[in-house]
């Protein structure tokens, strides 16, 4: 009797239980009833296949459950309301083919959830509407094509590496009013540019970063991005956008982030980055540029770093672009670019095609320097203390760079 109370007693007491990686097939092989000041359960990597009615009792301080790499197809309506602290919730690498509506009901505490490596082909209209704190939901790797009914409170939301053709859009915006999403991944699914009309991303009123990579989008979604007044962050490499038209992306005045490499990108129209007045770093590696006008990439941005690093297969080298583009730099780009040390204009692969740049650099850099060496032939002094100033920022960007 003595040693049975003893048992109760360690159970009772436990925070942490691990049982993973073991042959669990049932929840009545875990002995929760006696758990009441568990903090943690991790029962990932075992045979379980489905979370069935009073799975847990009333637990006041479990705040994280694991239950990924099981086999589980089925969630009995509410099973989790009784835990009371569960801040996060583990049910990836799963076989969840639906996610009911009142399968999750009230879980007010729960912050994260990561339901991706499953099945899921549907979610319950009001499947997430009950959960008023969720900030991070990973629901990737799926078979999902339809936009679903999502927290509002959310800040980051993965739905990569599913199967959207389209996120709808028109006068009904897919999405609720969202004040608090900074984050987006729509990666690696089968949307085209026609499946992104004006008000596919209506509502989203605060995302930041904006992921389209590994999709079918043949041109950039101009309407759409409309609605992004906060996008900072936009990547868009492996598509298949051959052609920047002018103004290709709308008016994005605070996006400085944008990447389109890998796209098979051809032609770049003049103005094609109009509309885009903060954008910093621009990659176009690894497509089919040859050339830039002269004008492309100059506008109201002020660009820090541009990676034009052509691929390994290409027959001919973008030296010749990267000398086109270089040669046409104002003087005014060539101080700020040598006063910006830090900083990599255009990143090539080989050293010397960091030659070639800076050379084309200094020849602009140094007309600019004849002609106030002429403009001020008579002072002397002033002359010295000028080319000093011009020198300087020379020394640190070769030192930096070379």
């Amino acid at each position: 009797m003595l040693q049975f109370h003893l048992i109760v007693r360690i159970f009772t007491r436990t925070k942490l239980f691990s049982h993973h990686s073991n042959k669990i097939f049932v929840f009545s092989q875990v002995p929760l009833h006696n758990m009441t000041g568990l903090k943690i359960l991790n029962v990932s990597h075992n045979e379980l296949e489905r979370v069935p009615k009073n799975t847990f009792p009333k637990l006041y301080e479990l705040h994280t459950v694991d239950l990924s790499h099981n086999r589980i197809e089925e969630i009995w309506n509410g099973v989790f309301q009784t835990l009371f602290s569960l801040r996060f919730l583990n049910l990836s690498n799963n076989n969840l083919g639906e996610l009911r509506s009142s399968a999750l009901g009230a879980i007010p505490t729960l912050l994260e959830m990561d339901m991706s490596y499953n099945n899921l082909t549907e979610v319950g209209r009001g499947s997430f509407a009950r959960l008023s704190s969720l900030r991070f939901l990973n629901i990737s790797h799926n078979s999902l094509n339809k936009i679903f009914q999502v927290p509002a409170s959310l800040s980051h939301l993965d739905m990569s590496h599913n199967a959207f053709t389209n996120l709808g859009g028109g006068e009904e915006s897919p999405w609720p009013s969202m004040n608090a999403l900074l984050s987006l991944d729509m990666s690696n699914n089968l949307l085209t540019s026609s499946g992104l009309p004006r008000g596919a991303f209506g509502n989203l009123l605060t995302l930041q970063s904006l992921d389209l990579s590994s999709n079918m989008l043949e041109s950039p979604p101009r309407d759409a991005l409309g609605d992004l007044s906060a996008l900072q962050k936009l990547l868009m490499r492996n598509n298949s956008v051959k052609t920047l038209e002018r103004g290709a992306f709308g008016r994005l005045p605070v996006v400085f982030d944008l990447d389109l490499s890998y796209n098979g990108l051809n032609n770049v129209s003049l103005k094609a980055f109009d509309g885009m007045l903060q954008l910093l770093h621009l990659k176009l590696n690894n497509n089919n540029i040859s050339s830039l006008a002269p004008g492309v990439l100059f506008g109201k941005f002020i660009l820090r770093k541009i990676i034009l690093q052509s691929s390994a297969t290409d027959r001919q080298p973008l030296c010749t672009s990267v000398w086109s583009v270089a040669y046409h730099f104002p003087p005014s780009f060539a101080s700020q670019y040598f006063c910006l040390s830090r900083f990599t204009t255009i990143n090539c692969v080989r050293s010397s095609r960091h030659i070639l740049l800076l050379a084309v650099l200094f020849e602009t850099y140094f007309q600019s320097l004849g002609a106030i060496m002429s403009a001020f032939s008579k002072n002397r002094l002033l002359l010295v203390l000028i080319i000093i100033a011009f020198f300087r920022p020379c020394f640190f960007a070769f030192s930096g760079h070379l």
